[in-house]
């Protein structure tokens, strides 16, 4: 968001993790009961000592029910790079060690269950440090949004009308790609988003018209 105005664009700029704490904070997203689970969050880069953000994903984090978040020593505005910056993500090293398989092993030594990301960049660099490791089958990597995902409790239709998903009056497709994954109603996702989750949203230009 800070880089847009120096191309002409003047836009608010929300981070997912800061959208999803604020709707928690304002009951629009209910969590349901589940397993405890050790979850270490890794700041990035950007989020972090770009924006100065660390409180709204860990914040959200700890909302969710059972989740316990663990800290390591380098953390928020001394945490570690996750290994994409300056263009290392592109780059094959032969000397030293790699950045990801540093800040990886300091997120293995919390012992987690869960190691939770906000960046693309390092959700890649850190599960390929977790493979590397040979810890994959131990230890997950999750976008935080896939985290709350899991959790989410969402409406319910006991009986839900066809849907013709190539008319312009249909369901949005992320509604229809979560009920690939849940097979939960099309239907109830569809009045959930409208009438809870856009309203939320009006005040960001443009996103309070998009219905579909």
């Amino acid at each position: 968001g800070k880089e847009y105005p120096q191309l002409g664009g003047n836009y608010e700029v929300l981070h997912h993790t800061k959208l999803l704490n604020d709707l928690l904070n304002r009951g629009k997203l209910t969590l349901r009961e589940g397993a405890v689970r050790n979850v270490a969050y890794h700041d990035s880069c950007y989020i972090g000592r770009w924006n100065n953000d660390y409180s709204n994903p860990r914040n959200a984090l700890r909302q969710i029910p059972g989740v316990s978040v663990r800290e390591m020593a380098w953390n928020q505005r001394q945490a570690l790079c996750c290994g994409a910056g300056g263009g290392q993500m592109w780059m094959e090293l032969d000397i030293g060690k790699r950045m990801n398989y540093v800040r990886t092993d300091e997120l293995l030594e919390t012992k987690p269950d869960v190691i939770a990301v906000a960046c693309n960049f390092c959700m890649t660099m850190v599960d390929d440090g977790v493979k590397a490791r040979g810890k994959e089958d131990d230890t997950e990597v999750l976008d935080l949004a896939e985290l709350l995902d899991r959790r989410m409790s969402y409406p319910e239709a006991a009986d839900e009308p066809a849907v013709e998903t190539s008319d312009s009056a249909g369901p949005p497709l992320a509604v229809i790609a979560v009920r690939s994954q849940t097979g939960a109603p099309v239907a109830a996702y569809r009045t959930w988003l409208e009438q809870e989750i856009l309203p939320e949203l009006s005040r960001i230009e443009g996103v309070g018209d998009i219905n579909h």
